[in-house]
């Protein structure tokens, strides 16, 4: 396996949130991803990842449903973080990810100017997770405002302003009151957000690629790789009449291929024969 583009890295792919997956959208324009991870670690950082998008593409709004979608997205990201010991787990990936690109720093034809930016920027990454002290974004736990609308979350209508005035005032303020509070929140969680960024970024880019077709609407491989497949990728045109449902493990894994004659039915298996590109991701 190989990284894709290696001529082409720079560091700003890693600055803001949004940016995490530029790369992958230049390379595949007027295409669908479909992404399934392998493993139960891959699987939260792309939850993690999702959350991320969501109060990232609402906190700008100027409506208070925007900043509400924001606020309750933000609550989200705590109870994950809440949830799971992450930073052993981070700091394992980037410690990886920091030994593969010294190795490469050997390989002849390389930019080692480029592979060093990436190489001081996961650095930078690794030593931050590390610095900080307990969970992150500890301090919000003991947010009162946050921490009221993250026990009423669970509840269908839960955070209504009978329920919470408090949350109802908030949301009327000004928006770039409003803005301006989403930000510090979500500025908390900086180093675990910058970090699941330029871990998944290597992971994706880290791809050994290769043109296939579902038969009838099926397909069955088993990665030839030296190391575990981590994550894989299956990538249609837009204009695909169908969408792939992937299972398997690092191993083995199967894709399916549904489409719908209408979207209240039951989707359907296709028999026709679907061409797509296959990439298996995992580490370098």
């Amino acid at each position: 396996m190989a990284l894709a583009h290696t001529d082409s890295f720079h560091t700003e792919a890693f600055g803001e949130a949004e940016n995490s997956n530029l790369s992958k959208q230049a390379l595949v324009k007027h295409k669908i991803i479909y992404e399934q991870p392998l493993n139960e670690r891959i699987r939260g950082w792309l939850r993690l990842e999702h959350l991320f998008q969501c109060v990232t593409h609402r906190m700008n709004g100027l409506s208070s449903w925007d900043s509400r979608i924001a606020l309750e997205g933000i609550v989200k990201i705590l109870d994950f973080v809440s949830r799971n010991d992450l930073k052993p787990d981070l700091i394992k990936d980037l410690e990886t990810h920091i030994q593969t690109l010294k190795q490469w720093q050997k390989i002849p034809q390389v930019d080692t100017e480029r592979l060093q930016q990436l190489l001081d920027k996961l650095l930078m990454i690794k030593n931050a997770v590390i610095a900080l002290e307990g969970t992150f974004a500890a301090v919000l736990n003991q947010h009162h405002l946050l921490s009221s609308v993250r026990q009423r979350s669970g509840i269908p209508g839960g955070t209504c302003q009978f329920d919470l005035p408090a949350y109802y005032y908030w949301s009327r303020k000004r928006s770039k009151q409003r803005q301006h509070d989403l930000q510090e929140w979500l500025n908390a969680f900086e180093p675990l957000r910058e970090a699941n960024a330029l871990n998944l970024y290597l992971t994706r880019q880290n791809v050994q690629a290769s043109q296939e077709i579902a038969a009838e609407g099926f397909f069955q491989s088993k990665p030839e790789t030296q190391k575990p497949c981590q994550m894989i990728r299956v990538i249609l045109s837009e204009d695909s009449p169908c969408y792939p449902e992937i299972s398997g493990s690092k191993h083995r894994f199967n894709l399916r291929f549904f489409e719908h004659q209408q979207l209240r039915d039951k989707p359907v298996q296709t028999i026709k024969n679907i061409p797509f590109e296959l990439h298996c991701c995992g580490f370098m």
